[in-house]
Parts: structure tokens; C-alpha cells; sequence
């Protein structure tokens, strides 16, 4: 019986081991920088201006380019503009969420 739960211990504690490495190779490789935090919190307040429309709206890409201020740019299909959604909440959601002091969203 003592042979068991020496058994269950030593595997318990190269179970903790393994998942603990994991846990740390996959935080090193897969960091969440400014960049996915404005990516996702544009993307959230759009999709919530797009819910409040009522029309069919996909979103096609959103990607930042840093070139020489940080710059959103979203495409959507069917094609819409920046007078299509309020740009001052998407802006802010952004920000807040980077912490960028600035960002421009350009609608392709």
C-alpha cells in the first residue's frame, strides 16, 4: 500500500514538473504585447457598433502598422468608412487597453 501512494506522489510531481515548463516555454513564446491588446479591444468595440447596425458586416483584417505613429487599420466587407462607426470609442477602447498614447484608424 506505502508503494502506491509513493508511486502517485512521484508522478503527481513529474506531472507538476512537465506542466510548470510548459506553462513557462509558452509564456516566453507567446507574449501579449500593446499591439494584440489594441488589436482586440478595436476589434470588441466593433464588433459592438456592427451589433447595433442592421446589416451584415465581416470583418475582414485589423492590423497595426507603427510607421510613424501607430496606425489601426481596419478592412471590412463590405467596404465601409470612417463614417460608418464612431471612431472616437474604437480610438479609445484601443488606447486604454495598449496604453498608446495615440492611435489613427484608417477604414480600408
Amino acid at each position: 500500500m506505502n508503494k502506491k501512494g509513493q508511486v502517485a506522489f512521484e508522478s503527481l510531481l513529474v506531472l507538476l514538473v512537465i506542466l510548470t515548463g510548459a506553462i513557462a516555454i509558452t509564456g516566453y513564446y507567446m507574449q501579449t504585447h500593446g499591439d494584440t491588446l489594441a488589436i482586440t479591444a478595436a476589434k470588441t468595440e466593433l464588433l459592438k457598433q456592427i451589433g447595433e447596425k442592421n446589416e451584415n458586416i465581416y470583418i475582414e483584417s485589423i492590423r497595426i502598422e507603427k510607421n510613424p505613429a501607430t496606425t489601426l487599420i481596419i478592412k471590412t466587407i463590405p467596404t465601409k468608412t470612417s463614417a460608418d462607426f464612431d471612431l472616437t470609442a474604437i480610438e479609445q477602447k484601443a488606447k486604454t487597453a495598449s496604453a498608446y498614447s495615440s492611435i489613427t484608424i484608417i477604414f480600408e
